[in-house]
């Protein structure tokens, strides 16, 4: 069995864990923590072990819809948004780096859903970050 604790379905993902792993890019997650846990936000965390992909992933919602998944990896951590067909056009009209844009219209559909992944390890991309978890936290379903 892998011995990294985010593989580990009996170890919880601690700040401690986190801080180890991420390194310099920890306090670029402090301050994105701080974001996702400001109460005019209205977004939810929460850690949660997925049997399916082996992995802790932290699961983000704003009332009973995800908004993004967050992992960790060594030097930074990685959000996942999805969105439908419907959503395109928006995304690509949003004040974002381009090759997010361009990311977002390569990366094959997953059902009905098209994914955007950041890897963020710097404040600089913090705030493309926070512009796409705006856009889809209000979208109706």
């Amino acid at each position: 069995m892998d011995k990294s604790p985010l593989k580990n379905p009996t170890i919880f993902p601690t700040l401690e864990f986190i801080a180890e792993t991420l390194q310099a890019a920890y306090p670029v997650y402090t301050e994105f923590i701080a974001f996702v846990n400001a109460p005019e936000n209205t977004l939810d965390p929460a850690w949660l072990y997925y049997n399916d992909v082996k992995y802790w992933l932290c699961k983000v919602q704003h009332r009973k819809k995800t908004v993004f998944w967050l992992t960790i990896w060594e030097g930074y951590f990685k959000l996942t948004l999805y969105f439908t067909a419907r959503h395109t056009a928006a995304i690509q009209a949003l004040a974002i780096d381009p090759a997010i844009k361009g990311q977002h219209l390569a990366n094959q559909q997953i059902g009905k859903l098209r994914p955007v992944t950041l890897n963020i390890s710097q404040t600089t991309q913090l705030p493309d970050a926070y512009t796409l978890i705006e856009f889809k936290r209000s979208q109706k379903r």
